[in-house]
């Protein structure tokens, strides 16, 4: 995304592994508690995310959707750890 960030603290490691189609994947993702440095951000609908030559978007997501089912949130377990920690 670009953006500059605090980190507040280390909520934990969530490893993942997973599938797309035939191939399974493996990830080892660490969680943090973070926040913006600039408090405007907070109020931006849409974000440019670039990963090497991919560029993707990103936008909020109501908690409540995620909790209630109706968004998926991956890795798993991160719905799990949203709705006790957070």
């Amino acid at each position: 995304m670009g953006v500059d960030i605090l980190i507040k603290c280390y909520i934990c490691c969530l490893e993942n592994i997973y599938r797309i189609g035939n191939e399974i994947g493996h990830e080892i993702t660490q969680i943090y508690l973070v926040e913006f440095k600039d408090k405007e951000l907070y109020n931006k609908d849409l974000f440019t995310v670039t990963e090497g030559d991919r560029i993707t978007c990103a936008k909020w997501i109501n908690k409540k959707e995620i909790l209630n089912g109706n968004k998926v949130l991956y890795p798993d377990g991160l719905t799990d750890l949203l709705s006790e920690k957070m």
